[in-house]
């Protein structure tokens, strides 16, 4: 299996409400991760993430905001614009579902 690059780093995420136009349910650590699309300023290139842990909690609700430590499948995609106070948008298919802001680099 080839090997890809990842970047993991600690972020503030806040998941839009329904009426918001993001999720209807929170999604739950253990079992499978969660995996939604990330990008940059609404535009530009897309690439998987992983949500690997919610600040001490167990599942994140629409409408919270939580820091995360996430893991970016192909940060080359972005070249070297990613780092602490980068905003950043998770989008399950077109919808954009949450937003976030890198606090550190792991």
């Amino acid at each position: 299996m080839p090997e890809f690059q990842t970047l993991r780093f600690t972020a503030t995420l806040y998941l839009f409400r329904r009426e918001e136009g993001g999720r209807a349910t929170a999604f739950v650590m253990g079992g499978a991760k969660y995996r939604p699309q990330f990008r940059l300023n609404g535009s530009g290139p897309s690439s998987s993430c992983f949500i690997d842990a919610i600040s001490g909690e167990q599942r994140m609700a629409p409408g919270e905001r939580q820091t995360v430590e996430m893991s970016l499948l192909h940060p080359e995609y972005f070249h070297g614009q990613l780092g602490p106070g980068t905003k950043f948008e998770i989008c399950e298919g077109p919808k954009v579902v949450g937003t976030g802001v890198i606090r550190e680099i792991n």
